[in-house]
């Protein structure tokens, strides 16, 4: 019995088409009982090539994109300008503060998110940020979210105890949105710089805390130890 292979116009998927151009091929020659070890055969091949190791995403032909991917450029270079938009977010702030161990506070995290752009910078491979000082030292992004958030409180008339009540909301929106980051990167040497700014966004966050809680006259988890002993 002849089968005609021009059955096989009818399938659109070329994996389908190979399949069945070979099961076609062997009921000519060999009659319908062999089919069926071909097809272990091929379901062999084809669950090997087109399937991850870990047999959790099937990887289409032609369009071999992990699931959850994004592009690591766009995203570090997004990092590098939020690093700078916090920085002068804390340089603004610093201006602010009538109280000076609240403002020291500021000025050393200031420094920090502008360390953060750097570590950031290195694994850009960008070429639209041809110097990074000069970026960082360049007018402040006004429409951006650390910064609407400073005009915001100059305008509500400002106050140490708000100021830091945003920076607490800021570091810990920060904190979230590098996690969610690391956590669809595939690139191990990328992943870990965003790990590394993770933790260090919440030791901010921790920082900030302390300096809200002495400022409104309440015991901070770090301040226990020495107001117990007092």
């Amino acid at each position: 019995m002849l089968i005609s292979c021009a059955t096989c116009i009818l399938l659109y998927d070329p994996l389908d088409a190979l399949f069945y151009t070979a099961c076609i091929a062997t009921v000519n020659r060999f009659g319908f009982n062999a089919v069926d070890r071909l097809t272990i055969q091929i379901s062999k091949v084809l669950l090997n090539c087109f399937t991850t190791d870990d047999d959790t995403t099937r990887i289409e032909p032609e369009r071999r994109v992990p699931v959850m991917s994004i592009d690591i450029q766009e995203a570090i270079k997004r990092s590098i300008q939020t690093e700078k938009n916090a920085m002068n977010f804390y340089q603004a702030g610093a201006g602010l503060m009538k109280d000076t161990e609240a403002r020291r506070v500021f000025e050393l995290l200031a420094r920090e998110e502008r360390e953060h752009a750097g570590q950031f910078y290195r694994i850009y491979k960008g070429d639209n940020i041809p110097s990074l000082e000069a970026f960082l030292d360049a007018a402040p992004d006004n429409e951006s979210g650390w910064m609407a958030s400073i005009s915001k409180i100059i305008a509500e008339d400002c106050t140490e105890q708000k100021a830091l009540e945003v920076a607490m909301e800021r570091e810990q929106n920060l904190e979230q949105a590098l996690l969610e980051t690391a956590a669809k990167l595939d690139d191990p040497g990328v992943r870990v710089v965003y790990e590394l700014n993770a933790r260090e966004t919440h030791n901010h966050y921790q920082l900030i805390e302390s300096q809200y809680a002495r400022i409104m006259g309440m015991v901070h988890e770090t301040d226990i130890d020495t107001f117990v002993r007092e």
